[in-house]
């Protein structure tokens, strides 16, 4: 048996991922960026938050490798500034590339905001045009909660000179405004938009 192997639900188990594998994966995400560019679109944004692949090797919650993808923030950020790197050598420094990231953890959440300021710093360094910062616990905040992860936004946006968008807990024009005057760049939606399609105009 694998040794390294995890439960998961099902009767399944996780094992770490090969050194082959990884690099099969991150020229996966680089062939995509290139499709995506070949279709017409204007940039393309990585998924690197909400529990999806790029997440997990983030996340010291979850990486517990001890190779060169795992420990520090340095290695635990590599695949994700590979990727980048990749999609910038593959479609050009002009295609935006834009980057969803959790602004929290549920494993040591103080040592992981010091992390994050290095992974923000390596994406500005890395060109990324936009850090959309989201979080972790979004699904247990009361449906009365606004803008969960302000504060920490506000402080990553001191720290770091790289454009910064918000996601959570948005609900209204006056939280969009309150994200706008904390100095970050942009605000971002989803399911308001999906519950109310035509938002925006009618705030306009």
């Amino acid at each position: 048996a694998d040794v390294t192997a995890r439960p998961l639900k099902k009767g399944r188990e996780a094992r770490a991922l090969r050194r082959d594998e990884i690099a099969a994966i991150r020229e996966a995400f680089v062939a995509a960026a290139q499709r995506v560019q070949r279709a017409g679109a204007d940039g393309v944004q990585l998924h690197a938050a909400h529990s999806y692949l790029l997440s997990r090797f983030l996340d010291p919650t979850f990486n517990q490798r001890t190779d060169a993808y795992g420990g520090d923030a340095v290695s635990r950020f590599r695949l994700v500034g590979e990727i980048v790197a990749g999609i910038k050598a593959a479609c050009g420094a002009a295609f935006p590339v834009l980057l969803k990231i959790n602004s929290d953890t549920k494993a040591d959440d103080t040592a992981y905001e010091a992390d994050l300021t290095y992974m923000l710093q390596e994406s500005r360094r890395l060109g990324v045009e936009l850090v959309e910062l989201s979080g972790v616990d979004f699904l247990n905040e009361p449906r009365t909660a606004t803008l969960y992860y302000l504060e920490r936004a506000k402080r990553l946006r001191r720290a770091v000179e790289e454009p910064m968008s918000l996601v959570g807990g948005v609900r209204s024009l006056a939280d969009m405004e309150a994200v706008i005057a904390s100095g970050l760049d942009m605000v971002s939606l989803g399911r308001p938009l999906v519950c109310e399609p035509d938002l925006l105009p009618r705030l306009r």
